[in-house]
């Protein structure tokens, strides 16, 4: 979680032991629901947690991120499963190697 969210977390009016409660107060069973509901009301399509978890993966990569911490926050143990899950994008890859500086040819 970013330092940012941690706070806007931190100044939300607490009503409850839950960030996302259910309608009587307790905890979520299950996520799905959540994101269906939420997703429902912003109407978007196709929602599910995994969506959510890949666009984070692949945004952390976007910004620069390297592929051994995109690893650890996605908790897997292997490198390749971030790799696979990741289905990291022509345009991110593009983006890698123009980040590397060549010189200028001298004029003679």
């Amino acid at each position: 979680m970013s330092d940012r969210l941690a706070q806007a977390f931190r100044e939300l009016e607490r009503k409850g032991r839950w960030v996302f409660p259910t309608v009587r107060g307790k905890r979520h069973a299950h996520i799905y629901k959540i994101v269906e509901r939420v997703a429902e009301r912003a109407e978007v399509g196709g929602a599910h947690p995994h969506k959510f978890r890949a666009t984070f993966l692949t945004r952390l990569l976007q910004a620069g991120c390297d592929t051994a911490n995109v690893q650890v926050l996605a908790g897997h143990k292997s490198i390749r499963t971030t790799q696979r899950y990741l289905g990291v994008s022509t345009q991110i890859r593009r983006e890698a190697v123009n980040r590397l500086e060549i010189p200028e040819a001298k004029a003679e």
